[in-house]
């Protein structure tokens, strides 16, 4: 039935069509500690030893347009959302002014039980029209989500966070150039647990430069 589900949210989309303008929206200009969400004016500072990438997050998730475009898109099938979000992304991006041509998107997977219910990844979405808007290669067979997860907005916990995504990640394949630099891609931020493991998979398979990549981080 995805595709009646598809069907009526493209219907849904054309009668009451989404704001997409990020007008308005603050973008941020600097890195962020993934552990503690602490500001870090460039990559030389590390906060926390343990961290297995920096956290780039461009914007809040306090941002009510921010929130519900992902809500909408990971949540009722709203795809077009994801396009927005690309914009923040491609807009904090040149806000860094990192050589992205050193750099691959590796979007983080899903397992294959919730792309089935979903249809879809939306980070792969979101990581496809980054590569349109600012020509960074996608690289979305790297990485592999190895067993289901909750969903980690159910958890509170840090700790559970962190056991609930332990060991589920690993490199599959790796890309023509083993020695690019890393965009780790996702939507939100909230405890970095998620960031972490994946990182750590990548670092394991010999990858030394990731960057955590959000649209948005809660929390702080």
């Amino acid at each position: 039935m995805d595709w009646l589900k598809n069907t009526v949210n493209w219907l849904l989309e054309a009668i009451f069509p989404n704001n997409y303008s990020v007008s308005g929206i603050k973008i941020s200009d600097t890195f962020f500690c993934v552990v503690c969400k602490a500001r870090l004016p460039n990559q030389k500072k590390i906060c926390h030893k343990d961290s297995h990438c920096y956290l780039a997050a461009a914007t809040s998730y306090r941002e009510q347009k921010v929130r519900d475009w992902v809500w909408r898109l990971k949540y009722r099938g709203a795809t077009g959302n994801a396009r927005p979000l690309a914009t923040l992304l491609a807009a904090y991006l040149k806000n860094l002014n990192l050589p992205l041509e050193k750099y691959l998107i590796v979007p983080v997977p899903l397992s294959s039980q919730r792309f089935r219910e979903r249809g879809y990844n939306q980070s792969e979405l979101i990581a496809d029209l980054l590569k349109e808007k600012l020509g960074i290669e996608v690289a979305s067979d790297v990485l592999v989500r190895i067993r289901h997860t909750a969903p980690q907005a159910e958890l509170n916990e840090p700790k559970k966070r962190v056991n609930n995504v332990a060991g589920c990640f690993t490199v599959s394949e790796l890309p023509k150039n083993k020695r690019a630099k890393i965009i780790l891609l996702d939507d939100v931020c909230t405890s970095g647990s998620t960031l972490q493991e994946a990182a750590k998979a990548l670092k394991k398979a010999g990858f030394k430069n990731i960057i955590g990549l959000v649209v948005a981080k809660a929390g702080q």
